[in-house]
């Protein structure tokens, strides 16, 4: 009952990228923010106006570490509660998830790996706290399964 009481108000939020006008003066900072938190902030990453467009339009990222920045390249607040933790350092989810840094490239179809095949792969290495997955304990890197095959078969324990 509730959904469906609820259905005409929901169409009238408006989705992420319909609010990108509203928030134009902070794209900068936030981008920074993200670039900062995931290491790949450059310490001459802070943009002007004029090459902004210039950097979407390339769709690219800056790679490099933060902490060679000025840490007041960034907004660091709340870091602690929204940041990345200390239980994986971000090159191993880099690693894990097909992301090359060197190279600025993804693996492609993560689509067919996400789900029962990963929760295969990765549910064995809960933590024994259950709080996340021993990223230590895992090897594996995801590779696009149209050009590599389900590489990820190798590694799921078959009990």
């Amino acid at each position: 009952f509730q959904y469906k009481s609820r259905q005409v108000e929901r169409r009238k939020v408006s989705a992420f990228g319909e609010n990108s006008d509203l928030y134009s003066s902070i794209a900068n900072a936030s981008k920074a923010r993200l670039l900062g938190m995931t290491k790949l902030l450059l310490p001459t990453y802070i943009q002007s106006e004029s090459n902004a467009q210039e950097q979407k339009e390339s769709n690219t990222f800056h790679d490099g570490d933060s902490n060679n920045a000025s840490s007041n390249q960034w907004n660091h607040i709340e870091e602690k509660n929204y940041g990345l933790g200390k239980v994986r350092t971000v090159n191993k989810f880099f690693e894990t998830f097909g992301i090359d840094i060197a190279t600025k490239k993804v693996q492609q179809h993560m689509c067919t790996f996400v789900g029962a095949p990963m929760n295969k792969l990765f549910i064995p290495h809960l933590r024994r706290n259950k709080m996340g997955i021993d990223y230590n304990k895992i090897s594996f890197q995801f590779q696009d399964p149209l050009v590599h095959g389900n590489t990820w078969e190798q590694y799921i324990v078959h009990e």
